[in-house]
């Protein structure tokens, strides 16, 4: 590990599977230089190391999934402006997404939170700064239901997301969606009248799933321009 400190202009690191100390970034001496970072499925337990990580300042893409990190995303992490993809599926992270260092990182396109303990809420009113997210994956996690929340329009337009055994009800921000190619809203158990709006309005959508709901009414699929559904 010592000897990748030599490579300076090093951009892609991608250690995927191998067995790797608590330090390794510190160890490495990796240098800011890095955009790409993968350490998924390293066998990587406890809280995220910061040593290193936050003073990769170029930082593009990070992955840290099928580990064991737990706790709370360090604050240091919302320094790393330029992240435009983040990749934490399956650990054991915690903490209300409104006040990690996530929601205020808004360049990203690619946020995947799936199989973590995370609380999220159901308003994503936490992206409201957003507007380049296009994939969110928040499988599997809490969402939250807020008591009161103001009306907002969110500023991202989604092509992927999958809310699968999370909602309890349909997230109002559904309704300014437009781009969405692939829905998932499986196993919320959510009850009401078939929302045919979804279709109506994401004219582009390939992949939809809502098995596991109680919802009632007509299924409306005459007026469908879409043929890739």
């Amino acid at each position: 590990m010592q000897d990748l400190g030599t490579l300076r202009n090093l951009k892609y690191l991608l250690l995927d599977g191998n067995a790797l100390g608590k330090d390794f970034l510190q160890s490495s001496g990796v240098k800011s230089s890095l955009k790409v970072l993968s350490v998924s499925n390293c066998n990587q337990n406890g809280t995220l190391p910061i040593q290193g990580l936050c003073d990769l300042k170029y930082l593009e893409e990070l992955s840290l999934s099928f580990n064991n990190f737990h706790g709370n995303l360090p604050s240091c992490l919302g320094n790393l402006t330029l992240l435009r993809v983040i990749d934490l599926t399956q650990n054991q992270f915690t903490r209300n997404i409104a006040s990690s260092p996530l929601a205020g990182l808004l360049s990203l396109d690619y946020l995947l939170l799936k199989d973590n303990n995370f609380k999220i809420p159901i308003s994503f009113e936490s992206f409201a700064n957003q507007s380049k997210l296009k994939y969110v994956i928040p499988d599997d996690n809490s969402l939250v239901v807020q008591s009161s929340v103001k009306s907002w329009i969110p500023k991202f337009q989604l092509e992927a997301l999958s809310l699968t055994n999370n909602c309890s009800e349909m997230p109002n921000f559904l309704h300014y969606q437009r781009n969405l190619r692939q829905l998932s809203l499986s196993k919320c158990n959510m009850g009401g009248n078939f929302p045919n709006w979804l279709l109506e309005n994401n004219t582009r959508l390939e992949e939809i799933y809502l098995d596991g709901n109680s919802f009632t009414g007509t299924l409306q699929l005459s007026f469908l321009p879409n043929l890739n559904i």
